[in-house]
């Protein structure tokens, strides 16, 4: 057992002093240096043939060492093993049961994985990927698992072996430092994986009708129209090729004044593929005829009535679609408040409990802030083709105006950014 004591200003010292006699113990003192560098440090000086985190406000059943080495010892193709664990309130008190899907955990395509605090890794595998990467702020759990799942095999083992203290300080309530991290950490790995990026394609599709008033892209929002605001946000990225406003409303081009920056490109949409009940893939073969696109490209379409979306979105949603090997991938919400359907015996609830949280029902709702997709769906007719995968988006983007009183709460939440910003 390591013991290490990363600046703490606490009675840690008494407590690993308490200890000095166990030969099975030993003790190290660092200078505030963080998480990923202490596990770094644990990784260096392991002795043992599998490797396990425990944080101190967490804390273990008795028989998690137990049965998690029994799984890596009979399961040699395996690298890692984690179990289902229990959520803790400040003062111990479960209130919560985080259970995984008993599956191949080798799924890119998959949002619920691994925590990082209650994995067995074997030691050699660990090692082989160069350790747990310092320079990211947090996700260090997905981090090792992106890296070691196409090499290794990973298992679940469906049993709450693990008790996870959630309290106001705790890093995975910052929902959105936790995103940033997972962002930063797909486009590691794409760049690991896959390499320098094909042809990309950012669509920004609007239209005169349909929306909650005519022209809804026109909308003047931080004193410039929604429309021209994301094509900015596209062109801040050098990943995309090419940026395409698709309108229906030639009146939509003006937007492009000014705008010096030859990938934007504008695309007259036919009125009769803006109806509602019509898929994109009508106005994208359209299109095709006058703006080839690569079949092997991917196209990320971006919306207008999000005004939050940020450039790292836009690219999530490609590296999620590289990754995955799904056809498309697309920004999401979780739904944590019950819904429900109909049924012969009245309301049937579709969504988990209040206490058991089952991967397999879990509720999303799509963003509307982007999806990415190949450009070989289209011809089927499709933007999502057979497989979407998904990522998740903050409260703040998921942001979509669809009515008046959300355009007056998207210009509110902007006066506020800005004061804090000043």
């Amino acid at each position: 057992m390591l013991l290490i004591d990363d600046a703490s200003t606490d009675n840690t010292n008494d407590v690993f002093l308490s200890y000095q006699n166990d030969s099975r113990i030993r003790t190290f003192k660092t200078n505030a240096i963080g998480l990923a560098s202490v596990a770094n440090l644990a990784l260096e000086h392991a002795n043992g043939e599998y490797i396990i985190r425990l944080d101190a406000d967490d804390f273990f059943d008795e028989n998690i060492l137990l049965v998690l080495s029994h799984y890596l010892d009979t399961h040699p193709e395996t690298a890692i093993v984690f179990p289902d664990y229990y959520l803790i309130d400040v003062d111990g008190r479960i209130f919560s049961l985080e259970r995984k899907d008993v599956v191949k955990w080798n799924r890119k395509n998959d949002n619920m994985l691994p925590n990082g605090a209650c994995t067995l890794m074997r030691t050699s595998s660990l090692r082989e990927i160069g350790g747990y990467r310092e320079h990211l702020d947090g996700q260090d759990g997905f981090d090792i698992w992106t890296r070691l799942s196409d090499k290794y095999e990973c298992g679940n083992v469906n049993l709450p072996l693990f008790y996870y203290r959630q309290h106001e300080g705790a890093r995975t309530t910052n929902i959105k430092k936790m995103l940033t991290a997972r962002r930063q950490i797909k486009r590691s790995a794409v760049q690991d994986k896959i390499g320098p990026l094909g042809h990309v394609t950012v669509v920004i599709p609007c239209r005169k009708s349909y929306d909650f008033v005519t022209d809804a892209w026109a909308l003047e929002f931080d004193n410039t129209s929604l429309l021209r605001r994301a094509v900015k946000t596209a062109i801040s990225s050098p990943d995309f090729d090419q940026i395409i406003i698709a309108c229906d409303n030639p009146a939509a081009k003006k937007v492009l004044d000014g705008l010096a920056d030859d990938r934007i490109h504008f695309f007259e949409r036919d009125t009769t593929h803006t109806l509602r009940n019509r898929s994109l893939a009508y106005t994208m073969n359209e299109m095709e005829k006058t703006i080839p696109l690569p079949p092997d490209g991917v196209t990320v379409f971006s919306y207008s009535l999000a005004p939050f979306t940020t450039a790292e979105t836009l690219e999530e949603a490609v590296n999620t679609l590289l990754l995955s090997g799904a056809d498309s991938a697309m920004a999401v919400k979780r739904i944590n408040s019950p819904i429900f359907k109909t049924s012969p015996s009245g309301l049937l609830p579709l969504n988990n409990d209040d206490f058991v949280m089952q991967e397999s029902n879990t509720v999303y709702q799509i963003a509307n802030l982007a999806i990415a997709a190949y450009n070989r769906n289209f011809s089927a007719g499709s933007i999502h083709g057979n497989t979407t995968a998904h990522f998740e988006a903050t409260d703040e983007e998921s942001l979509f105006i669809s009515s008046r009183l959300l355009f007056d709460m998207a210009q509110t939440m902007m006066l506020k950014y800005k004061k804090e910003a000043s």
